[in-house]
């Protein structure tokens, strides 16, 4: 749980990396997100390597249970690939999400930056600007 000390907004933010060859595992691993979050009552992120593609069932299942993937929250957004295991980009496995408390989403984006001709890692990272509000 995060407490911004001027305003006393209080959020929570869950990170994870899901099972990469159990879909079984990948479901429930959503579940016990979407509990977590409900549970909690509070403005929420998710973030996360869900190791599936938008439109199988984990990703389905975390819109289901009340989690907006911010790749689809607004129209300034890069629905490019997130892993690329160093060769080639083909898979949208990397999300940011948010809770009903979402206020408004500007942007996502996959950040693709190369450092010494090397990426830092086999995922591009991603990130979102948004807001959350009571």
């Amino acid at each position: 749980m995060l407490r911004d000390k001027a305003t006393g907004f209080t959020y929570v933010h869950f990170n994870s990396h899901f099972d990469h060859k159990g879909e079984t595992a990948r479901i429930n691993s959503v579940r016990l997100i979407a509990e977590r979050v409900s549970a909690m009552g509070l403005p929420a992120v998710f973030t996360a390597d869900v190791n599936a593609e938008p439109d199988t069932l984990p990703a389905r299942y975390l819109a289901a249970g009340g989690l907006t993937d911010l790749r689809g929250a607004t129209d300034l957004t890069d629905t490019g690939p997130t892993f690329h295991g160093y060769g080639g980009a083909d898979a949208v496995i990397d999300y940011v999400y948010a809770n009903h408390y979402l206020r408004g989403a500007a942007e996502f984006k996959v950040i693709r930056d190369e450092y010494d001709g090397q990426y830092p890692s086999d995922h591009f990272a991603v990130a979102a600007t948004f807001a959350l509000a009571n």
